[in-house]
């Protein structure tokens, strides 16, 4: 009974610190629209919804990490053309992709849904429609901290 215990907690201890971020932010100012560089592409990383909204996520780009959102956060990432690979991981692995294209911008909504012990990182990208962008108005910017 008592190794049953010890093995539990080990797995709970380990589950926890697995959902810890090890990107340094600071959030900001309210949402505020930027333009797209020369030669550049936009992406705006935001989590609009507070729920879930203490649990956070390392968001990843091609395999190195980038941001970690919290709930009614964003992230204006500017890129050069060509593709990118965005993965978030809690209990399990989500990614999407994109082909950007130089003078775009493109909108990546991180969420959370339930998930067995913690909940699940949800991403899209999606075409910003006056909902969307009254959701991505509502958000703070994060700004990663050196």
């Amino acid at each position: 009974m008592r190794k049953r215990v010890y093995l539990f907690l080990i797995f709970f201890i380990t589950l926890a610190l697995s959902c810890l971020s090890t990107v340094k932010v600071e959030i900001g100012d309210a949402f505020k629209e930027i333009r797209v560089p020369k030669g550049k592409a936009l992406i705006y990383l935001y989590r609009p919804s507070m729920w879930a909204g203490t649990l956070h996520y390392d968001i990843k780009v091609n395999g190195k990490k980038l941001i970690a959102l919290k709930g009614n956060t964003y992230y204006p990432y500017v890129v050069n053309p060509g593709k990118y690979t965005f993965t978030a991981k809690t209990e399990v692995e989500k990614s999407v992709s994109i082909n950007a294209q130089a003078g775009k911008k493109y909108y990546l909504l991180a969420s959370v849904t339930p998930g067995f012990w913690v909940g699940h990182p949800y991403l899209e990208f999606v075409t910003l429609n006056e909902n969307k962008y009254n959701d991505l108005k509502k958000c703070r910017i994060v700004r990663i901290k050196n």
